[in-house]
């Protein structure tokens, strides 16, 4: 094969495969998310799977000892949610409304992370019907502050 007859079959086969997506439908744009996620969101994510495992870690005293590193890590998370401004707060026009709706969601984080200590020192202390307990509160607070401060 000559040179040009070799160029001419090779920008042909370049333009086909470049093309070809095109023609047939299966070029896709990437699927944009719904939403961004926020720095609340992915914290929040943490401490449901951390409230997972604790669901089983919390039901016997040998399993204690091992709840209280996931324990930590949902303390750690809600710290960093803390420190956040829900996107909801983007929402409110009145500008002592905002301010008051942060302070109100920041309180609630306050509020999760004194039950989340409390629940280390029932870890600590071994008792198992305290620990049951802080848990639904938990989860309690969770639907709650979720009513409040998502727009879900």
């Amino acid at each position: 094969m000559t040179r040009p007859v070799l160029l001419f079959l090779l920008s042909g086969l370049l333009v086909t495969a470049l093309t070809a997506p095109v023609f047939s439908g299966s070029l896709q744009e990437p699927a944009a998310e719904d939403h961004e996620h926020t720095v609340i969101e992915d914290q929040m994510k943490k401490i449901k799977g951390s409230m997972r495992s604790l669901r089983r870690g919390l039901r016997s005293a040998e399993t204690l000892p091992a709840a209280l590193p996931v324990i930590m890590d949902m303390q750690a998370a809600a710290q960093i949610a803390k420190a956040e401004v829900p996107k909801m707060a983007e929402g409110i026009a009145d500008e002592k409304e905002r301010a008051a709706f942060v302070v109100a969601y920041r309180q609630g984080m306050i509020a999760t992370q004194k039950m989340m200590l409390e629940l280390e020192e029932a870890v600590l202390a071994g008792d198992l019907e305290k620990c049951a307990k802080l848990y639904s509160a938990l989860g309690e607070g969770k639907d709650k502050g979720h009513d409040s401060f998502t727009e879900d």
